[in-house]
Parts: C-alpha cells; sequence; structure tokens
C-alpha cells in the first residue's frame, strides 16, 4: 500500500459573448465574462494489487478519500 496526497489549482475563464438580431425575431444571445477558480485536494491509498486477466490486460484497485469540497 503506498499513500498519496494530490492538490489541484484550476482557474477557468469565459470571455463576454454578444450577438445581435439581425432579422429582427428578437433572439440574440448575450454573456458576461466570468472568472472561477477551485481547488481540489484528495488524499488516499494506492494498493499494489494487480490482477492479469486471460487476455493479457491488468487489472489495479486503488482507494480514495477527498479532504475538501
Amino acid at each position: 500500500m503506498k499513500p498519496y496526497a494530490v492538490v489541484q489549482l484550476q482557474s477557468f475563464h469565459t470571455p463576454s459573448y454578444s450577438e445581435r438580431d439581425l432579422n429582427g425575431g428578437g433572439f440574440a444571445l448575450r454573456y458576461t465574462e466570468h472568472d472561477a477558480s477551485r481547488c481540489v485536494d484528495e488524499a488516499g491509498a494506492r494498493f499494489d494489487i494487480k490482477v492479469l486477466l486471460d487476455n493479457g490486460m491488468e487489472i489495479e484497485a486503488a482507494s480514495a478519500h477527498s479532504l475538501g469540497a
């Protein structure tokens, strides 16, 4: 069994967007820009249990527990 920890920082940006309705039908999209960020942390244990299948494929078991939301 091997313990591990991961911290992943993510940042997202969507630019503003707008359309004009040239036909006068009343349908056009408009979005303002938006920024968001997220931090994900995780700790767990990786088990060194490997199963070799008849077709040569290998399966490995793992488990993880998330520390944050």
